[in-house]
């Protein structure tokens, strides 16, 4: 995100599946007349670990991972971390595109949209063989509904929700994504700009589901965020901003993740997240390596030290989101681990559901739409 702050019966009647290609299986060639002078080579032999190149080229969300460099680059001195920084998970799709094969090693990307940079053939499958910590991720994340059958394209290093933000001394108690578009709320409202948060809650509030993404919901959709513009005081599109403007109160009520939500709480005490009665986005965001990885083997430590168990404890202390890791829900306090909903063990995520990804078409037709609302105040 997708640089991208409740309970967990209310999760999981979230709305939405993720759809999984199926793969046909391969017809076993015809076994040999006479037998092979040496043994054939594997056809997909795992990637051998070898020396360390030095150092490793990242995209991220911004702040997102700062915390885990340092002790990174202490631990593997051969490499070193250039980083650089996206607001979007379409923004860092499209910057890998734009150059990032071959130079890049690693990025972070949603549930939503890493099946754009397979179909691109920007990303390459992951060894997880060569992850000392995989075994640690919650057993729905080995390797997850979101990834294609037989293979591994993304490891998640965080997951959870985008609901509804606001300052219940301000709003009181609110329970529906309707509360967006109460006139006594005009001028408070913080509204998403990124196509999944615009989407989802104007699409609930229309009646129609998030997943009919055809020509005749968005014209049912438009109307509905023509409404939103004269609604909002301001859209945002990176997290940091939207913490400080929840902070600063220059707004009531947002759409926002829950991660996001958290952050601004411990400032705000007053600031409260939930999902919305008509349902909500689950999503996981985690970490994927780039076709032609430059440094793959610095890359394969960098993923396996974002998800061991103290980067997973620092990542929940710090950025308030809900970690991947079974081992680390374990280790964090009570307290924060029902905070973060990983008090249930394997129960807290055997059941999360989500929302199909935005195909490209779909992506593009809904852009266009919010752009020109955008456009036309």
């Amino acid at each position: 995100m997708i640089r991208k702050h409740v309970s967990l019966l209310v999760i999981v009647v979230l709305l939405g599946w993720l759809v999984t290609a199926c793969q046909p299986t391969p017809t076993a060639p015809p076994a040999p007349t006479t037998a092979p002078t040496e043994a054939p080579a594997p056809t997909s032999p795992p990637a051998a670990e070898g020396k360390l190149e030095g150092s490793v080229n990242v995209l991220a969300w911004g702040g997102y991972i700062d915390y885990a460099i340092p002790p990174f680059e202490a631990k593997y001195p051969d490499c070193k971390v250039n980083i650089s920084y996206f607001s979007s998970a379409m923004e860092a799709i499209n910057k890998v595109k734009a150059g990032g094969v071959g130079t890049l090693d690693v990025f972070f990307s949603t549930n939503n949209f890493f099946d754009r940079a397979i179909q691109a053939d920007l990303i390459q499958p992951i060894d997880v063989s060569r992850l000392e910590n995989y075994t640690h991720l919650f057993k729905a994340f080995q390797p997850g509904k979101y990834n294609p059958p037989g293979k591994v394209y993304l490891i998640p290093y965080t997951w959870g929700t985008t609901g509804l933000i606001y300052n219940r001394d301000k709003t009181g108690d609110l329970t529906s994504w309707s509360s967006l578009w109460d006139p006594k709320f005009k001028g408070k409202v913080i509204y998403g700009d990124g196509v999944p948060e615009a989407w989802v809650p104007a699409a609930l509030y229309a009646g129609i589901d998030p997943q009919q993404r055809d020509e005749a919901a968005i014209e049912k959709v438009r109307p509905v965020l023509q409404e939103m513009m004269k609604q909002a005081k301001t859209l945002w599109a990176n997290g940091d901003d939207l913490v400080q403007l929840l902070v600063n109160e220059e707004g009531w009520l947002a759409v926002g993740w829950d991660g996001l939500a958290r952050q601004a709480a411990e400032k705000v005490p007053s600031i409260t997240y939930v999902l919305p009665a008509e349902g909500a986005q689950t999503w996981v965001d985690g970490l994927v390596l780039v076709k032609d990885a430059p440094h793959p083997n610095c890359a394969y430590k960098f993923i396996d030290w974002l998800i061991n168990d103290e980067m997973q404890i620092q990542e929940c202390e710090i950025n308030r989101y809900s970690p991947a890791s079974a081992v680390a829900a374990q280790k964090i306090s009570p307290e924060l681990a029902k905070m973060l909903f990983v008090d249930k063990g394997e129960d807290s995520v055997a059941n999360l559901k989500f929302y199909r990804p935005f195909t490209e078409e779909e992506q593009q037709r809904i852009s266009q739409m919010w752009t020109e609302v955008k456009a036309g105040q």
